[in-house]
């Protein structure tokens, strides 16, 4: 998500989200079907008035919404009529599928970006709105954070940022491939560790233990295999671990959504395992870890 969005909410005061890493602008599909046609559309209309939109210096706004992607601005949802419900519903399967089943809704924002902001009964009208649309497409929602908008005003606006997630029909859950690169001894095990056991380190390296598998990884502490840990996120955006699941089975059956980490090797001596790892697993993103002690190295 652009930067400005994350300026904006800053440490926003809504529940946080794993999805958060996660709202971003997936593709699946050229968008075929009923929902992809009407929706394009929609948003050709929507491009002809945001193409000449220029903001304001004094106005905060996020850039102009895109016809592609799974973001969506709406500026309000107040007791939409019958035919309008089902052109929101219809446009919000096509956001899913854009975002494999995940899509990001910025209420009280406009088209062309421009934060408005909207009053507490508007919004609690539009969330309810936005709750009837989320369950006649079968998906569950969740609001990531909430902001308010500074104006010179006595009643005050805000705009939330909701995250609305459904599984496709023809999977279990979301599945996403993370390989995790880094320096040796940079804390990538570690780090691994305390997110898929859901406990903290005790300073001599007790986290990664679970995710060695030989001895001389347990001797000296480094990586030189190739691993995998799986951490679930279940449809209200809430962590699914090995704090609460005791099997890999158990996380599945409760998750809506699995990131399964590929833990690399990082000493130079193992960096063929680690090219095999990168090349025969085809992760969808990297995560490259820098140690805080060390930093970037030349």
């Amino acid at each position: 998500m652009d930067e400005r969005v994350s300026d904006l909410f800053g440490s926003g005061n809504g529940l946080g989200s794993g999805s958060s890493a996660v709202a971003s602008n997936a593709k699946s599909g050229n968008g075929h079907g009923a929902a992809g046609k009407k929706a394009s559309k929609i948003k050709k209309s929507k491009a002809r008035y945001t193409r000449n939109f220029k903001p304001s210096n004094n106005i905060p706004y996020l850039p102009p919404e895109a016809e592609e992607g799974n973001l969506e601005y709406k500026l309000k949802l107040v007791n939409p009529t019958q035919y309008r419900f089902e052109h929101l519903a219809t446009q919000m399967q096509w956001r899913l599928q854009e975002g494999r089943g995940e899509a990001v809704y910025q209420i009280g924002v406009e088209d062309n970006g421009m934060l408005v902001g909207l009053s507490e009964e508007d919004m609690r009208a539009s969330l309810n709105t936005l709750h009837s649309l989320a369950e006649k497409v079968g998906a569950d929602i969740t609001v990531l954070r909430e902001q308010e908008v500074d104006y010179d005003s006595d009643d005050p606006h805000k705009i939330v940022e909701i995250l609305i997630r459904k599984v496709p029909d023809d999977q279990q859950f979301l599945d996403l491939r993370v390989a995790v690169l880094g320096n040796v001894d940079s804390g990538k095990s570690t780090l691994l560790g305390v997110l898929t056991q859901g406990e903290l380190d005790n300073g001599r390296g007790r986290a990664r233990l679970n995710l060695f598998r030989h001895l001389h990884e347990i001797q000296t502490g480094r990586t030189s295999s190739i691993s995998f840990e799986i951490l679930g996120f279940n449809s209200k955006g809430e962590v699914v671990n090995y704090s609460e699941s005791r099997t890999a089975e158990e996380i599945c059956e409760s998750a809506s959504k699995m990131i399964t980490f590929i833990d690399l090797a990082g000493h130079h001596k193992y960096l063929k395992t680690t090219i095999f790892g990168l090349t025969s697993y085809c992760p969808d993103f990297a995560m490259l870890v820098v140690s805080a002690n060390t930093g970037i190295g030349k």
